[in-house]
């Protein structure tokens, strides 16, 4: 009971952040200075309790939903906006850094969830198509924040369960971890070396495959050059791209006990390699994942060019001895309005299904170390 109060107490208070951030969100120069009138208060005027006695289940001063629209492709640059729109919105729960910056110098957000000592990172975009990832993680971001200071529940998820849940964990997305490349793709972007296709690009504007410049087993891949830039193209040295830098940095800097790198093409769940063969909790993580999405647990990955080779989880798994995903959502890779428009179906992020995905691993693992 006790608890219960003070969580509403606490919510009070950041709905009143909320209030004056919502203020300072919509102000313009064009609007005249607000003038105050004196009041006068009379001398015998009664003391006012500045808590209230019993607080609304839901308060006015926290925005509504609607700040992340999935059915457009995003750039970087709306990208950062929203994000930074949210952290403004829920600052009890959400706050936004950067992890670095691209080749061509834009800043690689970070959203941090929660408030939990138990720290878990979840990937999106690393390849520049695979656009959908960011809008994915940045709609879970809102929705579970939104639930949070609203002491709301969210499905079937207690008010209670969501506020033990990111007290007990701090969840970090990269939901964009290679803006020049989604910029290539959805905002007719530049690039250093020649773009022989926006619609399937995949690098970033180096020309490199970020997910093989990682620095595990990277002399197996081939090097492909400039004429594949957009595929398979390695780099020229294992973690010579800014973007991998940054996620290694992240990653060194932060205990976390498992990865998610989201992409967007098969339905599937890459969970082991032969190469590192079983980490601690990889099984169990990957089952979860699974049994939440619907999705298949494919075989340890056989081979090393263009398979382990160079990839970002397969790296963290060598690098911690922790479990690390490749979760493929949907059917399609594509970037287009028409393909964004499908967001909410089976054949892409599936949300009304897939939303629950964060929350059902986090209770998973609750309680255990």
């Amino acid at each position: 009971m006790m608890g219960a109060m003070k969580r509403r107490v606490k919510v009070f208070f950041s709905a009143i952040v909320a209030m004056l951030v919502l203020a300072e969100v919509v102000w313009t120069e064009d609007l005249p200075a607000p003038v105050l009138a004196p009041v006068a208060v009379p001398a015998t005027a009664p003391v006012v309790s500045v808590v209230p006695a019993a607080l609304p289940e839901v308060l006015e001063a926290i925005p509504p939903l609607g700040v992340v629209d999935p059915l457009r492709p995003y750039d970087s640059q709306r990208l950062y906006e929203d994000a930074r729109t949210l952290a403004r919105f829920y600052p009890e729960v959400l706050s936004l850094a950067s992890i670095g910056q691209s080749a061509l110098g834009n800043n690689i957000p970070l959203l941090k969830l929660g408030s939990g000592e138990r720290h878990v990172l979840w990937v999106g975009a690393i390849h520049g198509r695979e656009v959908m990832t960011c809008a994915f993680l940045l709609l879970i971001a809102e929705e579970y924040a939104h639930a949070y200071c609203n002491l709301a529940p969210y499905d079937a998820y207690s008010a209670d369960k969501v506020h033990d849940l990111l007290d007990e964990f701090t969840v970090y997305f990269v939901p964009m971890a290679n803006p020049d490349g989604v910029d290539i793709v959805t905002a007719e972007g530049p690039a250093l070396v020649p773009i022989y296709s926006r619609e399937t690009w995949k690098s970033n504007a180096g020309g490199v495959n970020l997910n093989r410049n990682f620095p595990f087993d990277w002399d197996s891949n081939s090097f492909d050059g400039f004429s594949n830039n957009y595929l398979s193209n390695k780099g020229l040295l294992p973690a010579s791209e800014p973007e991998t830098l940054a996620l290694m940095a992240l990653c060194e800097e932060n205990a976390f006990e498992f990865l998610v790198s989201c992409h967007c093409s098969g339905r599937v769940l890459y969970w082991r390699d032969d190469k590192n063969g079983e980490t601690p909790g990889d099984e169990l993580l990957a089952r979860t994942i699974a049994k939440l999405t619907g999705y298949a647990m494919l075989p340890s990955t056989k081979r090393a060019l263009n398979g382990w080779a160079g990839g970002l989880e397969n790296w963290f798994r060598d690098r911690y001895n922790r479990p690390a995903i490749c979760l493929e959502l949907g059917l399609f890779d594509t970037a287009d309005a028409a393909t964004a428009a499908q967001f909410h179906t089976a054949e892409m992020a599936n949300w009304p299904v897939n939303k629950n995905l964060v929350w059902g691993v986090l209770e998973s693992l609750s309680g255990s170390f």
